[in-house]
């Protein structure tokens, strides 16, 4: 009944109007918050949880009435907190902000434009989460592979339901390098290439304990490594970053 349809571009563009000035008038830096379409973030930085917590309050309570008075609503219901640095546990587990009249308590991870980050910043928890859907997905492609047959159709569906999926989350993670010391944070790296492996060997038409050299089975099954995922998506970012045409100037900010 009311509002623009779900696909128009007229939403976006009336969303970027409304929110253009939103850190003037909250009162906060550029380098105090971060928004993309109707993701926005604030942080704080202090010695003490009570001056974190204050700081955080204050600019939410701001962001909150500038919302309500521009016509948009800020969803207390999906407002996440999370707390970082060298804080106790047992001191962040009884800590709470109030924003909206809501208590908002600090979660061990938090998503921001589909990216999952833990309270050391690191996106391990993306990586893993990659990785699950990986190992899905190539289960899915052996299970085709049985009904149709290996070649190019075969190739396309793992390109678009496995590589598809890992190129548009590779450009939010560091390139990994799969190596022997692929530990800790990469350990969620090596599992995809895992699967992407496997994944290949259903296209092929071979097992594991065929021992084919990893380099020479993608070759054969017309799929790229993880690295060279990776490397694309972070290469078509930049290029967007710096030649796209929809800048004033020619090219998006970085």
């Amino acid at each position: 009944e009311y509002g623009v349809r779900q696909g128009s571009i007229l939403g976006p563009i009336l969303y970027l109007v409304l929110v253009a000035d939103v850190t003037s008038c909250v009162g906060i830096g550029n380098e105090d918050n971060s928004g993309y379409a109707d993701d926005f973030f604030l942080w704080a930085v202090g010695d003490s949880l009570e001056g974190v917590g204050s700081l955080l309050e204050s600019r939410a309570d701001a962001f909150s009435r500038f919302a309500g008075g521009n016509g948009l609503v800020l969803n207390t219901a999906k407002t996440q907190l999370m707390i970082g640095g060298n804080a106790k546990k047992k001191d962040v587990l009884g800590f709470t902000i109030n924003v909206g009249g809501v208590e908002v308590h600090p979660l061990d991870e938090i998503e921001f434009l589909g990216v999952k980050f833990d309270t050391a910043f690191t996106t391990v928890p993306h990586n893993i989460n990659i990785a699950k859907a990986a190992a899905k997905r190539a289960a899915l492609i052996s299970r085709l592979a049985v009904h149709l047959p290996r070649g190019k159709y075969l190739r396309q569906l793992a390109k678009g339901l496995m590589i598809g999926k890992i190129s548009y989350a590779a450009a939010a993670v560091t390139i990994p390098r799969l190596d022997n010391e692929c530990k800790g944070p990469n350990a969620a790296h090596r599992a995809i290439q895992v699967a992407i492996n496997d994944a290949a060997r259903s296209i092929v038409g071979c097992k594991r304990r065929d021992h084919i050299h990893v380099r020479d089975l993608l070759e054969r099954a017309g799929l790229p490594s993880l690295n060279e995922v990776a490397a694309k998506a972070v290469a078509l970012e930049t290029w967007k970053c710096f030649y796209s045409n929809d800048g004033g100037g020619g090219a998006r900010n970085p």
